[in-house]
């Protein structure tokens, strides 16, 4: 039948026990690969859900929905990213854009950066405040 390959009959012969550690060994980098880069988009786009909002709310309307939730959210945050970095140093290459200061009853303040003058705004061009905001990029690797 076309399609089905008999193994029992096949004339190339198994791997060698080399080439079995060769394969394992790429298959378990690639994964490792994977699971960072599935890491670093996940805090991508967190950051950028409080920051760069697909809704419209502003960082601070964020950190009002999240309430007392905040702390914990952007601990874990923090700890991601240390993670991230100690595995990979500089995987992830954008900082946070704003500041986040923990208020004691556990919500967060959040202020984004003031926006950076511009030259062009002498010459009435849009400023840096009203451009588009830069979305976040994470660095990704490549899978051998």
């Amino acid at each position: 039948m076309p399609g089905i390959i008999d193994l029992a009959n096949s004339s190339k012969s198994p791997p060698s026990l080399e080439e079995k550690k060769k394969r394992c060994k790429a298959r378990l980098i690639s994964i490792g690969k994977n699971v960072l880069d599935s890491l670093t988009t996940a805090h991508g786009l967190a950051v950028e859900t409080v920051w760069n909002n697909r809704l419209g709310l502003t960082p601070e309307q964020v950190g009002e929905a999240l309430g007392s939730d905040g702390q914990q959210l952007f601990g874990m945050l923090v700890a991601l990213r240390e993670f991230v970095e100690a595995v990979q140093p500089g995987h992830i290459d954008y900082e946070m854009p704003g500041t986040v200061t923990p208020n004691p009853d556990g919500t967060l303040t959040l202020v984004p950066a003031p926006a950076p003058a511009s030259v062009a705004e002498a010459d009435g061009a849009t400023t840096a405040a009203e451009a588009p905001a830069e979305k976040p990029k994470a660095k990704t690797t490549k899978n051998t």
